[in-house]
């Protein structure tokens, strides 16, 4: 006999010995036996009980569509049932939507209640001179000085950006570019940016509660990328002293790495950190879509080179088709190479269409993980 809150079901041993990993089917029921009148008592709603119930004689569980679905899961975990056992039927159209609303709102009280305590956030009394520095680097809303710090991090990488842009403009008739006429310039704006580039990589190393673990994430080497190149340039310019066409090209490639200095303000947008998390959740879906693409450019551009390879001289090889595949499917359409005969240009039709619905296929994929993550 077990009796919920009032209410007592009858079911016997035999049935819920059948299912040893619940509750009711373990020794763990013992402890809400009661000798006085023999029976288990349980203090929870016996409406949801009586679904559980039936579970056990009929070995079907249904979700009910009178219940709240928070009760329900509640209740499933109380008693130790794992909800994979819930029929098809209630899984796909009541269960399993309202399950996913459920965590969606769940998931939006978490980040609610994470954004209420991250502004109401204060670096500890007792905390170490370490910790306090560490803190002061990580959030930027755990006092005045850490406010500071970010939005001179925040300055450093836009003025970064900005000079290794402004610096390839043309400035004066006969001048290469305005890095030719103001190097001074733009030298001190690169030197002044790497050097707290560099202050703030140091601090968050020196300072990091787990060092080795910290260095290895996506951001640190980002941080790490942003401040190599300008080292690396002053050291092959003037202490190697790279004179050499080959040297000079290799100095070039160092002065394009500092682009990656942008990707640092990732670390100051939530929205652009729920895009990264959101892009690489869905590793496995844009991987397949991406195995698909290939295997749409590999197909047209073979089938497009020997449909054309008589008549049409820019079709010179499958790799040159790709080309035209690539930027076709992509419906950029360059001109640079187009088929002339006519099964070319049902071809390349066929290969604009499809190419819009593979290209089409990720955004529904994105947006409802987007949705789910924020």
């Amino acid at each position: 006999v077990i009796n919920v809150s009032g209410r007592r079901f009858k079911l016997h041993e035999y049935f819920t010995s059948i299912y040893p990993e619940t509750l009711l089917g373990s020794n763990k029921r013992k402890g809400f036996y009661d000798s006085s009148r023999d029976e288990f008592f349980f203090d929870h709603d016996p409406d949801v009980f009586r679904h559980i119930w039936n579970f056990y004689y009929t070995g079907k569980l249904h979700y009910p569509r009178d219940e709240c679905v928070e009760l329900f899961i509640d209740e499933l975990k109380f008693f130790g049932i794992p909800d994979e056992y819930i029929c098809t039927c209630c899984w796909e159209d009541e269960y399993d939507p309202a399950k996913e609303k459920l965590e969606r709102i769940r998931e939006e009280n978490r980040k609610r209640q994470e954004e209420e305590e991250k502004k109401n956030r204060r670096i500890p009394h007792d905390a170490t001179l370490r910790e306090k520095i560490w803190l002061t680097t990580k959030d930027p809303m755990i006092s005045l000085p850490a406010k500071l710090f970010y939005l001179v991090s925040v300055l450093a990488i836009v003025l970064s950006t900005f000079a290794n842009v402004a610096e390839t403009v043309t400035c004066t008739e006969g001048a290469r570019s305005c890095h030719e006429d103001y190097k001074k310039i733009f030298f001190y704006i690169d030197s002044a940016c790497v050097i707290f580039f560099t202050l703030e990589y140091a601090l968050k190393v020196s300072t990091a509660p787990k060092r080795w673990v910290f260095v290895r994430k996506f951001m640190s080497i980002i941080d790490l990328l942003a401040i190599l190149p300008y080292y690396g340039d002053l050291v092959l310019r003037y202490v190697i002293g790279f004179k050499s066409n080959l040297g000079i090209e290799f100095l070039e490639i160092l002065r394009i790495l500092r682009i990656v200095r942008i990707f640092k303000l990732l670390r100051h947008s939530r929205r652009l950190q729920d895009l990264t998390q959101t892009v690489r959740g869905s590793t496995t879906e844009l991987g397949l879509i991406l195995f698909i693409y290939f295997v749409l450019v590999i197909v047209f551009s073979s089938v497009m080179y020997y449909a054309e390879m008589q008549d049409n001289p820019k079709f010179v090889s499958i790799p040159e088709a790709m080309w035209y595949a690539v930027i076709t499917t992509t419906t950029t359409g360059y001109g640079d190479i187009v088929p002339e005969t006519a099964l070319g240009k049902v071809i390349g039709s066929a290969c604009c269409i499809l190419g819009v619905l593979v290209v089409a296929l990720p955004v529904p994929i994105l947006q409802i993980k987007v949705s789910n993550t924020s």
